[in-house]
């Protein structure tokens, strides 16, 4: 196989380094606090992101796919702080970022959030979507986040991103690999409406139409599988649970996926995937590999 290239996709590592403080605990922050403080703050196990990031670091993967939920409440400190968490990553030309609904809680974090992200994130004052280009694989980042009402924790694409994500995916592909990354899912029946995408169908078909090889997501803290038809067969949509979640608090503990894409002449592009996963005696298990032969596109 031609081209063959790694990528480590990890999600929702819900980075714990502060509290809100008194005169910050204002509005949707007061009830994720207390969600926080009632389950999230046991659930969320900072040595298990660690543990978790040490392996995919030591599988020297070509690039990493980061698809959001980097921290809990949109706090400045926060974003500093996940700022030295991504340093500690990789360098920025090998890492796909996208924000998650955590990322963007309130109003006016997204400005926050470019500032200290920038070096992770596209050009411009209209950043998403962006492409990070890895070897012969684009990784299309789409944005999802915004603030939402207490008690949603919704995403959205907007108009002005689709348009932006339609023309770009209409450029030609060039026998490459085309990757969209975006924190929530933009297929159905995966989570109730209060947690949804809220125009996954219009972000659905636009994938469909681009010419897209594979979505890859967060939000859900779940290993999930679903596709979305398109003219060249389905394309893999794939969820990988949250990478800090404590053994015995989950179905899935903290984990990540391997995927080695490679493309193989005339057959197109294949993926081959595995989750790693942290055990209950803080060691790594593999699941068995699967294998998805990705829709044949123009070129």
């Amino acid at each position: 196989m031609q081209g063959a290239i790694t990528l480590a996709h990890i999600s929702d590592p819900h980075l714990s380094c502060a509290l809100p403080k008194l005169g910050e605990c204002l509005g949707k922050r007061f009830l994720t606090l207390q969600s926080w403080r009632r389950r999230r703050e046991t659930l969320h196990d900072p040595a298990v992101a660690e543990t978790i990031r040490r392996d995919c670091q030591a599988a020297a993967p070509d690039g990493f796919a980061v698809t959001g939920d980097l921290v809990n409440f949109a706090m400045e400190r926060e974003f500093a702080a996940s700022a030295t968490w991504l340093c500690r990553l990789a360098a920025p030309e090998r890492v796909a970022l996208v924000p998650g609904n955590h990322d963007a809680l309130v109003r006016g974090a997204a400005k926050t959030l470019r500032h200290h992200w920038r070096p992770w994130l596209g050009e411009g004052n209209e950043i998403f979507p962006y492409v990070r280009r890895i070897g012969p694989v684009d990784l299309v980042c789409v944005s999802s986040a915004v603030a939402t009402a207490p008690l949603l924790a919704s995403g959205r694409v907007g108009r002005t991103q689709l348009d932006r994500l339609r023309s770009l995916l209409a450029t030609p592909l060039e026998e490459r690999c085309r990757v969209v990354l975006i924190h929530h899912p933009p297929v159905d029946g995966l989570s109730p409406a209060r947690k949804a995408l809220t125009d996954r169908h219009a972000v659905a078909r636009v994938i469909a139409e681009g010419g897209v090889h594979m979505v890859l997501h967060g939000h859900l803290h779940a290993d999930l599988v679903s596709t979305i038809d398109a003219d060249g067969g389905p394309v893999p949509v794939l969820g990988v649970p949250s990478m800090s979640i404590a053994t015995g608090h989950h179905e899935h503990a903290g984990s990540w996926r391997r995927i080695r894409l490679s493309r193989g002449g005339a057959a197109g592009w294949r993926a081959v995937t595995a989750l790693r996963s942290v055990t209950s005696e803080g060691g790594i298990e593999e699941a068995a590999p699967v294998v998805f032969d990705l829709p044949k596109l123009p070129v």
